[in-house]
């Protein structure tokens, strides 16, 4: 894993700024590039986290003449598979990074969809003068770009983009509506004005001296051929042994839930395995499963051997960590899980580890989210909408009556999906954000939601959210983890699996009574069904009682300011804190979402 910049055109001395913003990405190596074609030029920046072929001739940017260049970010676990095809090729070293080269030069854009990992990259051919920026399939990993005044910039992380580019245009106004209804930006928007980023499973290519550009998609979960007869368990035990390649010692985020013991039973025995635990007093009063408990009965039955992580012995502020989860996350992404993984990153960089594997994306992929269970019984949640008043009674679901209440009388599919992301109600967001705004978001998002399009509502709202809940979920890990300077692999989310599961009957998926049905029948091969059947926590660490220390006065003083006040509506954000607070409804989601953007707006707007 790595970092990349570059700019077309650009002076050498602020790229140098650029990459050094980055560093934490690369810190074993850094070097940047000039490249000169005649009135134009390219420069070409990357930090090393040297995780294949340890030697200094793998480093980067890569060239062995002065026509191609890569730098690359990532982890292309096929490579020794795409490596026999290139049998003519007199391979210098043994990394990734030059297969990806030779491979590019062979084959152009041709059969990049026959890349297999997390990966972005830039290639320049100096003779053709095109630069092409790709990213794959999945968008594990995210690259920022801005054209203006005819010239591109590129860069993995925001931050080290700004420092090669024109700031005056700051925040884009119409992001509101997409964090209101989502807590994130749907792909390729930002939040910032003409900073995109590289869609997912596409690439874009600029010519550095006619200035043209071409966009195009070259994989889409809409379009899958998935000729591959390898069953589904198969692969998926085949893709956890292929995302343990690497030269350095390989290492697990644990939760005690499916997707991390699966990866835990086949990972070797001696590998260290970390997992986070907030306090018992702080789940039970959020209404949150104690996963710890269960995450020590799995270890010694797997026979391995857990570090844990108290991630509430941290003495660092409610409010100074909302203001590090978004420094930590750039973009406007409220999720607070970038919190729990800095911290369990930085433990993993203590015990000089540098990979660690995740089980995030399998939820998205193998249908683990109670809601595409949900979208299968609106007629009988309309029916008993009227028990909706009860659930406040229940401190986990009391956060969610919004969500079902509009859920119940959305009027389109699509509707009733998104309804199910926000924790504002309808009438709040109409409130709190303009109409222009709004207006524009639902032809985004239908736009999407239409080329998403399945035969099944479950599988069309697992093709959305590889461009919204799953690419959020992507890049909040990649920031969080790289900021400790750890590659964090998700061998439970890639493009081949997915093309497997949404090809999977229904069925298969989700049944009435459960959620990743495949997943859990591969499981209950290694752990008994008491373990594997339960309700689940999730990663995101308990707000309830961190929301009801700050107390309303002091809420209404931090979120009743000028930066707020530009983008949302002050006097709803007032009803909403004082609807919590006595007791009216459970807003704590809402109101860490107002924080959040309060100093996503702070940090950004001055």
């Amino acid at each position: 894993m790595c970092g990349i910049i570059g700019k077309v055109n650009g002076e050498i001395d602020s790229l140098k700024k650029g990459l050094e913003k980055i560093k934490h990405r690369g810190p074993d190596f850094n070097d940047y590039v000039e490249i000169c074609n005649g009135k134009n030029k390219i420069s070409l920046g990357h930090a090393r986290l040297s995780i294949l072929d340890l030697d200094s001739r793998s480093n980067q940017p890569f060239s062995f003449n002065n026509r191609y260049h890569l730098v690359y970010n990532g982890e292309i676990y096929n490579y020794l598979d795409l490596k026999k095809e290139l049998i003519d090729i007199d391979f210098k070293t043994s990394s990734d990074t030059e297969v990806l080269y030779h491979w590019l030069i062979r084959f152009g854009t041709s059969r990049l969809n026959e890349l297999s990992g997390m990966f972005c990259f830039c290639f320049y051919d100096n003779k053709t003068k095109d630069v092409l920026l790709v990213r794959d399939q999945l968008g594990i990993k995210p690259l920022y770009y801005k054209i203006e005044n005819e010239s591109l910039s590129f860069c993995s992380e925001v931050r080290g983009l700004k420092e090669i580019i024109e700031l005056d245009e700051g925040i884009e106004k119409n992001f509101i509506s997409h964090y209101l209804n989502l807590g994130y930006n749907l792909e390729p928007f930002t939040g910032f004005k003409n900073i995109f980023k590289i869609f997912p499973g596409s690439y874009l290519k600029f010519n550095i001296e006619t200035k043209s550009q071409t966009k195009k998609q070259y994989w889409s979960p809409s379009n899958i051929n998935n000729s591959n007869k390898l069953g589904i368990s198969q692969k998926i035990l085949n893709s956890i042994k292929n995302h343990l390649i690497s030269d350095v010692p390989v290492g697990v985020f644990y939760s005690g839930g499916v997707d991390s013991s699966l990866i835990a039973t086949q990972v070797p025995k001696n590998s260290k395995f970390l997992i986070s635990k907030s306090s018992v007093k702080e789940l039970k009063s959020a209404g949150i499963t104690d996963d710890n408990y269960y995450a020590q009965i799995i270890s010694k039955k797997l026979k391995f051997k857990l570090t844990t992580l108290n991630i509430d012995n941290e003495k660092t502020s409610f409010i100074d960590k909302v203001k590090h989860v978004v420094e930590l996350n750039e973009e406007p992404i409220a999720d607070f899980t970038s919190f729990p993984t800095s911290l369990l990153s930085k433990e993993a960089r203590k015990l000089n580890l540098k990979v660690m594997l995740s089980g995030m994306g399998a939820d998205e992929l193998f249908g683990g989210y109670p809601r595409y269970l949900i979208l299968n019984f609106k007629k009988y949640v309309s029916l008993f909408k009227f028990l909706f008043p009860l659930l406040k009674y229940s401190k986990f679901l009391s956060k969610k009556i919004s969500r079902l209440k509009d859920f119940s009388k959305a009027n389109s599919e699509m509707e009733s999906y998104m309804s199910l992301l926000t924790p504002f109600n309808r009438e709040e967001i109409s409130k709190l954000s303009n109409q222009e705004s709004h207006k524009m978001f639902l032809v985004e998002s239908e736009k999407l939601w239409s080329s998403c399009k399945s035969n099944s509502l479950i599988k069309t709202a697992m093709k959305f959210d590889i461009y919204g809940f799953l690419s959020h979920n992507f890049l909040l890990a990649d920031k969080a983890s790289m900021a400790q300077s750890i590659e964090m692999r998700v061998p439970l989310a890639s493009k081949d699996l997915f093309e497997s599961s949404i090809s999977l009957p229904e069925k298969d998926l989700i049944s009435v009574l459960t959620s990743k049905v495949t997943l859990k029948k591969i499981l209950y091969k290694y752990l008994p069904k008491d373990l594997i059947y339960r309700r689940k926590s999730g990663f995101h660490p308990p707000l309830d009682d961190k929301i009801n220390m700050l107390g309303k006065d002091y809420l209404l003083e931090i979120l009743n300011n000028n930066y707020l006040g530009k983008f949302v509506n002050l006097s709803t954000v007032k009803e909403i804190v004082i609807s919590h607070f006595e007791g009216i409804e459970n807003n704590t989601f809402k109101i860490y979402r107002l924080l959040f953007l309060n100093f996503w707006i702070e940090k950004n707007f001055k």
